[in-house]
């Protein structure tokens, strides 16, 4: 939900408000037929956004490629601020939720 508060007012500006919820509601339904066709037997239900926020950050990397963010690098006693490029960060936020999806509980 951090990576949405940052960059959703963004987009949402850009978009307006009802694109922006559409945006928002057909990534969650595309993920959700996603997860339908790779396993249809499934009994837990799916719940969450990840779906919905992935298509609000490829909606803002389409529309500000070149975008730099502000960030806070804290390590240990030392910490910094930095502008990163946009995409690197959510390229981050990418592969940690591949890392997620791979690791994630199992259910019997």
């Amino acid at each position: 939900m951090l990576f949405l508060a940052i960059f959703g007012p963004t987009l949402e500006d850009r978009l307006g408000p009802v694109r922006f919820l559409l945006l928002y509601l057909l990534g969650g339904l595309f993920v959700l037929g996603v997860r339908v066709l790779i396993d249809p037997g499934a009994t837990v239900p799916v719940l969450g956004s990840a779906g919905a926020i992935t298509a609000i950050l490829i909606g803002y990397i389409a529309l500000y490629p070149r975008a730099r963010v502000i960030s806070l690098v804290v390590m240990v006693f030392f910490f910094t601020i930095v502008e990163v490029p946009a995409v690197l960060l959510l390229g981050l936020w990418f592969a940690l939720q591949i890392c997620f999806g791979l690791t994630g509980p199992t259910y019997a």
